[in-house]
């Protein structure tokens, strides 16, 4: 991640508009961060505290999520976990709706052998409308392997910590530590000593996440006797 520029560093009109980008940025997080408090789902239980900044990071970073767990060392993977997927557009929900109608007339085709020529055809069409949604939740999983590809670049870490993405069925993409599906094979006390290994690199995954969501404030704000740097080169 690029260093940032202070306000310190900049002329007095350069200053202040830097300084307003970073209080609309400060203003934004809040924000966010106050929707994640207040999400609850159907068992009337909220986001782990261990996560959320995580989903703020991802969400104003135009990255959408669907579910998430801190880890926890008596059920799930034992390992954080940020389930990625595409946005409740009218075209994902037509979709769903014409992959549920084309399920269900391959499965009624399915029982009569008569049917044999409609339920294969039926089973080809769903097939395809699967597809088409497993890219919708693509689209949203390469948003997120660029950042990975950026947080990884140089930084040696145990290939079990590595984060990794995970498709899941087509309709989400779980972000998780390598290693978390074998916590089970493992005794509760490396269980432990892995869920706090795994916890770390998803906060450093975090920190980094956030200071590229703080960093685009900081784009084409030159330092003295500089010149400003072009958006693609902070950005991308």
């Amino acid at each position: 991640m690029s260093d940032e520029v202070s306000g310190d560093q900049l002329g007095t009109g350069e200053a202040q508009s830097f300084n307003s980008e970073r209080a609309a940025k400060d203003q934004q997080w809040t924000a966010k961060r106050a929707d994640i408090d207040q999400i609850i789902d159907g068992t009337g239980t909220g986001i782990d505290e261990g996560v959320k900044d995580t989903i703020v990071a991802l969400n104003l970073l135009d990255i959408n999520t669907v579910g998430s767990c801190e880890g926890h060392i008596d059920q799930g993977l034992g390992a954080p976990t940020i389930s990625i997927g595409s946005p409740k557009t009218v075209e994902a929900e037509e979709l769903e709706s014409e992959m549920q109608r084309l399920l269900d007339k391959t499965l009624q085709a399915e029982k009569d052998p008569a049917l044999k020529d409609e339920y294969l055809s039926s089973y080809d069409q769903y097939e395809k409308k699967r597809g088409e949604r497993k890219n919708l939740t693509a689209e949203e999983g390469k948003k997120v392997m660029m950042h990975m590809g950026e947080f990884y670049k140089g930084r040696e870490v145990p290939l079990d910590r590595r984060l990794i993405l995970i498709d899941l069925n087509g309709y989400h993409m779980n972000l998780q530590s390598q290693g978390a599906d074998f916590q089970m094979s493992l005794t509760e006390e490396e269980r432990q000593q892995k869920l706090t290994e795994y916890q770390g690199e998803m906060r450093e995954f975090t920190e980094f996440l956030k200071g590229k969501f703080f960093e685009k404030s900081n784009v084409n704000q030159p330092t003295p006797d500089s010149t400003p740097t072009p958006a693609t080169a902070e950005t991308q």
